[in-house]
C-alpha cells in the first residue's frame, strides 16, 4: 500500500511540513492529518480542520482545547 502515489504524495507533503513546522515554532503539523492535508489519507479529500495544508496555528490549537 505504501508505494500507492497518493499515499507517497500524501507522505511527501507531510515531510515538506515537518520542515515548515521546524523552521517556525508558531505552527504545528494538524492533529486531524497528520500533517498530510488530506482527511486520513482520502484523496482529494481536503482536511476540514487545517483546510488542506497540513498546519496550524499553535495558539489556535491551545485556545480551542477547553
Amino acid at each position: 500500500m505504501s508505494d500507492h502515489a497518493g499515499v507517497a504524495g500524501d507522505e511527501a507533503f507531510r515531510v515538506q511540513n515537518l520542515q515548515v513546522i521546524a523552521r517556525d515554532s508558531t505552527l504545528m503539523l494538524c492533529e486531524w492529518c497528520g500533517g498530510t492535508g488530506n482527511e486520513f489519507y482520502a484523496m482529494y479529500r481536503r482536511c476540514p480542520e487545517c483546510g488542506g495544508v497540513g498546519v496550524v496555528d499553535r495558539e489556535g490549537d491551545e485556545s480551542d482545547a477547553k
